[in-house]
């Protein structure tokens, strides 16, 4: 009886690894998990590095851009693994108070912006490459968040 609990315990924190890694699982697995390994708390693995990163929590909307002059000024970097954790931590390195992520792979950082216009959040439509449940803008179209009330 003692071999099957630890066989079982380790395909259950075995799966639960990969669940969370892809993000998508049945909501009772960690739980399942949890009961067998003790170390998962909210469907996380305690200590994790994504569930110590948080993503950006005050979204201000959607904003146009143009190519002649930069609603947010230059691109503080481009990155082909850009997330909302990435360019907050730039922009808050810059001490700027807003962050703008375009076209997938490039961040922007702030104190103004908006001088073209608030447009539809469907022109914003480029998953971060990162991390895909985050939106990264799209072609000459910033996702703007307050760096101040990011986690």
């Amino acid at each position: 009886m003692l071999v099957n609990q630890r066989l079982l315990t380790a395909l259950f924190f075995i799966l639960s690894l990969v669940c969370l890694e892809i993000q998508a699982c049945p909501p009772i697995l960690p739980v399942i998990a949890g009961a067998f390994t003790g170390i998962f708390a909210a469907g996380r693995a305690v200590g994790s590095k994504r569930s110590q990163e948080r993503p950006a929590t005050k979204f201000k909307g959607c904003y146009a851009d143009s190519v002649n002059a930069r609603d947010m000024g230059k691109a503080s970097f481009h990155s082909e693994s850009l997330t909302h954790v990435l360019c907050r931590d730039a922009c808050k390195k810059a001490n700027m108070k807003h962050m703008g992520l375009q076209n997938g792979t490039e961040c922007y950082c702030a104190n103004k912006y908006g001088k073209y216009g608030q447009i539809s959040t469907l022109k914003c439509d480029k998953n971060c490459p990162g991390n895909e449940k985050e939106t990264c803008g799209g072609y000459m179209a910033n996702t703007v968040y307050d760096v101040a009330t990011l986690a």
